[in-house]
């Protein structure tokens, strides 16, 4: 072999293209050859806890109300002709049925399948995760639902399991391919993981014991990410049903951990649920997620992972974007940047035609039950100023609930039966602000939708509960509260109510109710038992039931039954749908009364 003679120089001139070779390895991430062939979108859409809206028409209201599915089915249209080069994908977080349109369907009062999963699967969702109030109406009922849809190989879940083989109920986790054109025109593939996960309290009102039991969250979603990790997953999205959560590290089996979530290494999108708010939002009460270690005060996002969550009942759509670049050595696309927000349903979205359409059939039972006249009104009578007098309307929710409690205390709890039966209702009604929606006229009927406006639906039990005389006081003191008397300097401007403003402004009616209750629904009536007010004495509680402002002070001066004074050890029977503030339960009395169970008997 010859001798080479390298010139001077030259292995400094390799040694530079060697180091340069090494810098593009490193730059580049070892694609020394890849050659860039473009981008593509990845949108993200997100819905949770539509509670059964489909519609506008809400059938637990029987009133008109902004968000539906048929609403974002038209959001969804105009979002996606935004797309250029790139594919999306439509998921939900959860709690799809519940009210009492499904648990019409679940008694057999009304015929077919379960109509919001019917249209979520024309929607063509791609993949959806189950909420806690999804078993509601019981395990087979949620099976042959999802069954009958064709929605069963949709569902991923990876934390229930049957108690009885212990093995998971529905696919713990599932790959999505996707085809899209990238900015460059070259055809590529998307592998797109999703893995799903419910909060462990099922929180159901159907016995599932010895059906199905519930896993930890965050250790079974760990698990399915490592899982679609190693199965080439380009993207990973966990659909939870569980709330943002709090900052301290959780602890098992905790409800709220989606913040926790987003933490784990190799998630790239979070679509939470469960606690009805929209985030990112610096105006939702989880603003205060914004604070949080790890998370972007401007984004929202957690690290580089996206965490969004939307508004219950329809009324938002997340939208999660994230932006894929090709190179032609097909490796897995470099995934950046990333950003999500929240788009509110506004009432000037039309629905669309075709899932009006896909409703109908269960929409014409629906109504046809609502309006069949239960009683009629032989005079006139206004709901609108249930805080002023005693409402005759609310007198009537009231007297039901009494009704049904002496009845099923004889059949259900006859050593109560003897106890005093008395009976919450707070005022409400769910049309807009003006005389036609509070007045029902001479001759005019009552039918079930007026019932639902009287007092707004959910789907719980007619419970019974006793309390103390001293814990009723409490209660009432805690209303009583909201009245308004010193009216010094009071600053009207501040009503939420536009019609209450307009009397304390325009014609200086002095509202007997502080503004800082904000509107006309704060006072919760109780019937059953007589009670006076003194309204000239300071009010005990602070709004939110949570303190005492003047300890001192009793505004309830007298508490009787039947014109016998209720002692402090006494004991009643209260018969209400939930044992929450909404009910007039002072805040800090709600679980001493919650444990203080009588019965309960689904009836409404």
């Amino acid at each position: 072999m010859k001798n080479t003679r390298i010139p001077v120089g030259t292995g400094i001139r390799i040694i530079g293209v060697l180091f340069l070779l090494l810098l593009s390895v490193w730059v580049t991430g070892g694609r020394v050859e890849a050659k860039y062939e473009g981008s593509a979108t990845l949108k993200i859409f997100s819905t949770t806890d539509l509670h059964g809206q489909s519609i506008r028409y809400s059938y637990d209201s029987a009133s008109d109300h902004i968000g539906s599915l048929a609403q974002i089915s038209t959001v969804l249209k105009e979002e996606r002709e935004k797309i250029d080069y790139g594919t999306s994908v439509l998921v939900d977080s959860g709690d799809v049925v519940f009210g009492r349109a499904a648990e019409g369907i679940s008694s057999g009062q009304f015929s077919g399948i379960q109509y919001m999963y019917k249209i979520m699967k024309k929607m063509k969702y791609d993949a959806i995760t189950l909420g806690n109030h999804d078993f509601d109406y019981g395990f087979s009922y949620i099976k042959s639902a999802l069954s009958q849809s064709g929605l069963s190989d949709h569902v991923v879940l990876s934390n229930v399991v049957n108690a009885k083989t212990k093995n998971n109920i529905y696919a713990t986790s599932k790959i999505i391919k996707k085809k899209v054109r990238t900015s460059k025109g070259k055809v590529k593939t998307i592998r797109i993981g999703i893995t799903g996960a419910v909060t462990p309290n099922l929180g159901t009102f159907s016995d599932l014991t010895g059906e199905v039991e519930t896993r930890d969250i965050i250790s079974c979603v760990e698990t399915e990410v490592k899982r679609l990790r190693k199965q080439k997953a380009d993207v990973v999205i966990v659909l939870s049903h569980s709330g943002l959560g709090k900052m301290r590290t959780p602890k098992k089996l905790q409800e709220h951990v989606s913040y926790h979530l987003a933490q784990i290494e190799g998630v790239d999108v979070v679509c939470a649920g469960h606690s009805h708010q929209d985030y990112p939002s610096k105006t939702s009460s989880n603003a205060k997620v914004l604070n949080y270690d790890f998370v972007d005060e401007e984004t929202g996002m957690v690290n580089d992972t996206i965490l969004v969550e939307e508004a219950d009942h329809g009324e938002s759509l997340g939208i999660s974007t994230l932006t894929l670049k090709f190179y032609s050595d097909d490796d897995e696309p470099a995934v950046y940047p990333k950003s999500v927000k929240v788009r509110k349903i506004k009432g000037s979205d039309e629905e669309d035609p075709r899932v009006v359409s896909w409703n109908k059939t269960y929409d014409k039972q629906y109504r046809k039950m609502y309006e069949v006249p239960l009683a009629q009104i032989e005079g006139r009578t206004n709901n609108y100023f249930g805080m002023l007098e005693d409402n005759s309307l609310v007198q009537l929710a009231n007297e039901a609930k009494i009704a049904h409690g002496v009845k099923m205390l004889g059949e259900l709890a006859p050593e109560y039966a003897s106890y005093p039966v008395i009976a919450t209702t707070c005022y409400k009604n769910t049309g807009q602000i003006s005389g036609s929606d509070y007045v029902l006229a001479a001759g005019g009927g009552i039918t079930y939708s007026t019932l639902l406006q009287l007092q707004t639906y959910g789907q719980k039990y007619a419970r019974a509960h006793y309390l103390t005389g001293a814990q009723l006081r409490e209660c009432l003191e805690w209303c009583a509260s909201s009245a308004y008397v010193d009216t010094t300097d009071m600053p009207v401007d501040n009503w939420q109510d536009e019609l209450t403003r307009v009397l304390a402004v325009v014609r200086g009616v002095t509202p007997v109710v502080s503004y800082e209750w904000e509107n006309w629904n704060g006072f919760t009536v109780f019937d059953g038992v007589e009670y006076r007010i003194d309204a000239t004495a300071p009010p005990r509680y602070n709004k939110a039931g949570t303190r005492q402002i003047h300890p001192e002070s009793h505004r309830v001066v007298s508490m009787t039954i039947n014109g016998v004074e209720l002692k402090d050890d006494d004991k009643v029977v209260l018969i209400s749908n939930t044992v929450q503030p909404e009910d007039g339960i002072l805040p800090g009395l709600k679980n001493q009364i919650a444990d203080q169970l009588v019965f309960n008997k689904t009836d409404h």
